[in-house]
């Protein structure tokens, strides 16, 4: 975000045997002019939490403060003034991922978390002011969100099963959201992901393990 690299969503640890989890609230931000480091605080400690920035804005959405229990709290850290702002997704929901396109953040698929343990099908939008809800094809938690010049692609995921810690079933779905008129449209990747590496270079996408 701007000159900075910000990086949240730390698990201090995971006891499975008690069938406990432990969140951090602590936000690494790293100046690249200046080669140094600060800490700054989320407003609710969690993990696998969903990020997204701009030019000015770095923003943290939902994630786990416990062992599956979802969070909506999004927290925004404005990098001009050093300053942290509160908001709340329409659902919470855990392993959430985000990205922004065209003047708005996009938080689509995710868990809902205990005591309901199946994947969200909402996609949260913020245009800065107002947030609005749409929907993917299907279901899904872990999706790989990527935006590309005016469209949002949002690819794979799968189904989490509490009771092994493993999706039960992955997705070939590609929901692709043209921003430019909020029409969407869907094909299938050629293999099944989720928890999936991915990156953009120009107009492609790249898209890797799961």
């Amino acid at each position: 975000v701007g000159t900075k690299l910000i990086f949240s969503g730390f698990l201090d640890s995971l006891d499975r045997y008690n069938s406990e989890l432990y969140p951090s609230d602590i936000v690494l931000i790293f100046d690249e002019p200046t080669g140094t480091w600060s800490t700054s605080h989320l407003s609710q400690a969690r993990s696998f939490v969903a990020c997204a920035g701009n030019d000015s804005l770095a923003v943290f959405a939902g994630g786990y403060y416990g062992l599956y229990y979802a969070s909506d709290v999004v927290d925004i850290y404005n990098v001009n003034t050093g300053q942290w702002s509160v908001q709340h997704l329409s659902q919470a929901r855990g392993v959430v991922r985000g990205a922004y396109c065209n003047g708005k953040f996009y938080f689509g698929g995710g868990s809902i978390g205990l005591p309901v343990s199946s994947s969200s099908d909402v996609v949260d939008i913020w245009d800065g002011i107002n947030w609005s809800v749409d929907h993917l094809s299907a279901p899904r938690t872990d999706v790989a969100v990527v935006a590309v010049g005016n469209d949002v692609y949002f690819m794979g995921g799968g189904d989490l099963d509490f009771s092994t810690n493993f999706c039960s079933r992955t997705y070939y779905n590609v929901d692709v959201l043209h921003t430019a008129d909020n029409t969407w449209h869907r094909f299938d990747m050629p293999k099944d992901l989720e928890a999936s590496a991915y990156t953009t270079s120009g107009n492609h996408i790249i898209v890797g393990g799961g």
